[in-house]
């Protein structure tokens, strides 16, 4: 058999017992790729003119493992390219069968998401991992548990939200019903209950605990109305939640830990406004806290407006009227709405306050405005009052 450009034939077996290739041509060559290094260095033993042929192999390291490169389809520097399984034989990338190695440098991050490789991941993170590894991690994406319902507690809180005269009480009742949450397997099944059970159930009030119970049974409380907004809520606190979540490769779970943790939940809530009442009188007596007491009232805020006080059809002059409000408050306004809305409140003059009495005992000063009207009306006619 003869050979294309054989020089030398031996009719024997040659031993060769160096411990380095014998084309010193093959390197092994230091450097990432091809990009740099000792390959195409000055003092290479392959420069251009001369050693170089297309087939020609060399060994260039990367991450410790010897890479084969050969001249594909030319001898100029570009043309050496890594040798791939299919690509004219040699060692796979990485030098191990089936592991990754890329031509691009360590430094160089995936620009976009592809599956489970998210963009960032530098090429230093995915040297020497087994291809099929990589390629699975596209595919097929680690998908996390996640949460599926939140732990809760919602409640029916009696009386509705309403206005409440100052140190009056409300009889308030709450029926809580707690949800410990549940969580969702990476997988789409559902895992353990999110947080653990409830360890106290508490209604507050204004931000102070008035009843409390470990059941769940119904908290009641009277409550003595405080001047302002008095929010009614409850309050559930839990243990932490127990029980192994998974992903969808069924690896047990942590990134719900943090959420898991015992603490505590807040339900609906419920304002009970309150405030003071005012008065409102015709030809009766007001020196007293009963006598104002005794009168029309109505709750209101600052601002309020009262729009229709009735006034009774009055035949006679000589007939008086009487407003009352907290000191801390101003007569604003009092309109005659049969009048147009004219405005008569320059009829009425301070009189000497009064102390009232609230439900608790307790008491709060109170301004009494009087007009004394000086003709009588032949119909029933409205006042419009409004306080700031």
């Amino acid at each position: 058999m003869a050979y294309k450009k054989a020089a030398f034939q031996l009719p024997f077996g040659v031993l060769n017992i160096a411990r380095e290739p014998v084309d010193v041509r093959y390197g092994p060559y230091t450097g990432i790729g091809t990009a740099s290094g000792e390959v195409f260095h000055v003092d290479s033993p392959i420069p251009t003119d001369g050693n170089r042929y297309e087939g020609l192999t060399v060994g260039i390291i990367v991450a410790g493992k010897v890479v084969e490169y050969w001249f594909e389809s030319g001898i100029a520097d570009a043309d050496l390219v890594i040798k791939t399984v299919g690509g004219g034989g040699g060692t796979p990338p990485g030098g191990a069968a089936g592991n990754y190695v890329s031509a691009m440098p360590n430094s160089m991050a995936v620009p976009i998401t592809h599956g489970g490789i998210v963009a960032g991941t530098l090429v230093s993170a995915l040297t020497n991992r087994p291809m099929s590894e990589i390629i699975d991690e596209i595919l097929f994406p680690t998908v996390l548990a996640s949460i599926k319902t939140a732990a809760s507690v919602s409640a029916t809180i009696t009386p509705a939200a309403k206005k409440v005269e100052v140190g009056a009480n409300v009889n308030v009742s709450a029926t809580p019903s707690f949800t410990q949450g549940l969580i969702k397997n990476g997988d789409g099944t559902n895992g353990p209950k999110l947080v653990g059970p409830a360890t106290a159930y508490k209604l507050l009030i204004k931000g102070a605990i008035e009843a409390t119970n470990t059941d769940g049974a119904p908290l009641a409380v009277t409550y003595v109305a405080e001047y302002g907004a008095n929010l009614a809520k409850v309050v559930v606190d839990y243990s932490a939640g127990t029980g192994a979540y998974k992903d969808n490769k069924n690896n047990t779970g942590t990134n719900l830990d943090a959420s898991r943790a015992s603490g505590s939940v807040n339900s609906n809530s419920v304002t009970y406004t309150g405030v003071h009442y005012m008065f409102m009188g015709q030809d009766q007596p007001f020196a007293t806290s009963a006598n104002l007491r005794a009168m029309d009232k109505v709750l209101l805020n600052s601002g309020d407006v009262v729009p229709g006080y009735l006034l009774p059809v009055l035949t006679t002059t000589a007939h008086s009227v009487v407003i009352a409000f907290p000191a801390n408050k101003t007569l604003a306004s009092v309109l005659l709405v049969e009048s147009s809305d004219a405005n008569v409140t320059g009829t009425f003059h301070k009189e000497n306050d009064v102390n009232v009495i609230l439900p608790n005992g307790t008491s709060v000063a109170y301004n009494v405005y009087k007009a004394t009207l000086t003709s009588s009306y032949a119909t029933t006619v409205h006042y419009k009052i409004k306080i700031t």
